[in-house]
């Protein structure tokens, strides 16, 4: 899509896969239209593995609209000193209502994705489900470590001392 950056990339296996990066561009992820191109860029993968992504990518947008929020809030905090000039009201009344507007607006495009995955709140609080198609490695066994000489008491009899 015009919206999306495309890359290769080297994964832990070797394989080269390509990268879909949708959240590079001036557009919001939550809207629909990068949404459905999303869902088309996912072609005939099985159910859960669409499922996994989809929450991946809502989890990703969801970080992302809480960065906003929290640098509008943040440019608003510096804002506090001009509240003492009279002459930057009429700005920073603006700013409150813009700010006011923003986070509400990204409230309902969350709750819009949602609907149009059917995916609830809950689902993006959890972790993403493991990829289905590779089972996770079993962890590596322990390193050996030194050996240590068992002498059947903490002091041996040839350290004792007189």
């Amino acid at each position: 899509g015009a919206g999306k950056q495309t890359g290769r990339r080297r994964c832990r296996d070797g394989e080269i896969r390509m990268t879909n990066h949708y959240h590079t561009n001036r557009q919001s992820p939550l809207e629909i239209k990068q949404l459905a191109e999303f869902d088309s860029d996912l072609g005939d993968a099985p159910e859960t593995e669409k499922r996994r992504k989809r929450i991946v990518y809502m989890q990703d947008a969801v970080r992302q609209t809480r960065a906003g929020a929290s640098m509008l809030k943040g440019f608003g905090c510096m804002m506090i000193p001009f509240a003492i000039i009279p002459i930057f009201w009429p700005v920073l009344i603006f700013f409150w209502f813009m700010r006011k507007k923003a986070t509400g607006l990204w409230g309902a495009q969350l709750q819009t994705a949602l609907d149009y995955w059917g995916l609830c709140e809950s689902d993006l609080a959890a972790p993403a489900p493991a990829p289905s198609a590779r089972p996770t490695p079993p962890p590596p066994p322990p390193a050996p470590g030194p050996r240590l000489r068992q002498t059947g008491s903490v002091v041996s009899e040839g350290n004792r001392r007189p």
